[in-house]
């Protein structure tokens, strides 16, 4: 028996023993790949419906620091909405979070501004989910945590660099709000 007859002899795709192994290796490579969506995406309605809500506030947030730069001071708190809608001539459904209660969506928006902000600090809140209200302001205790509905509790967040993020409850308190909290645990961010 030569070298050529021994290779041909072990099992490969064509034989039957060896399409038995590579069907088991897709099936198992299928289970594996469906328990590691369905542990990382628990709830796929609500985390389906994140991302808008991320868009919405990264866009928000792109037009108060054009604003900034353009005016050379922030907007006015008790106007923020009214001064950064022509910036990027977004409607008013940018203000509003698409998952938000039914509620939140017929007394007002679901953001507000964090008065405090400074631009560029990648640590410091500039915009957050919170439970309704045109031009509304303020900090940490306005936060809201069930507008996306399900088991999970989680907030939206731009921070005055840009970026954006989900919050959960438990981490709101390392939330940068006043250029003074240069002790923040959130510091190595």
């Amino acid at each position: 028996m030569n070298q050529d007859e021994v290779i041909t002899q072990q099992p490969n795709a064509k034989t039957p023993v060896g399409k038995k192994i590579g069907a088991a290796v897709l099936v198992i490579c299928g289970i594996i790949l469906v328990l590691f969506v369905v542990s990382h995406f628990p709830n796929r309605r609500s985390s389906g419906k994140r991302h808008p809500c991320l868009n919405h506030l990264k866009q928000l947030s792109v037009a108060v620091r054009m604003y900034c730069e353009e005016h050379g001071r922030p907007p006015d708190l008790n106007k923020w909405c009214d001064q950064i809608m022509p910036i990027l001539s977004f409607s008013t459904k940018m203000f509003v979070c698409p998952d938000a209660p039914r509620q939140a969506k017929e007394t007002g928006y679901t953001y507000g501004l964090n008065p405090h902000f400074v631009i560029g600090d990648s640590r410091c809140v500039l915009l957050f989910e919170t439970n309704g209200g045109w031009n509304k302001s303020g900090g940490a205790d306005m936060m809201a945590f069930r507008n996306h509905g399900g088991r999970q509790k989680w907030s939206s967040v731009a921070f005055a660099d840009g970026h954006v993020e989900v919050i959960r409850p438990e981490d709101a308190g390392k939330l940068k709000w006043q250029p003074e909290d240069v002790n923040s645990p959130n510091q190595s961010r």
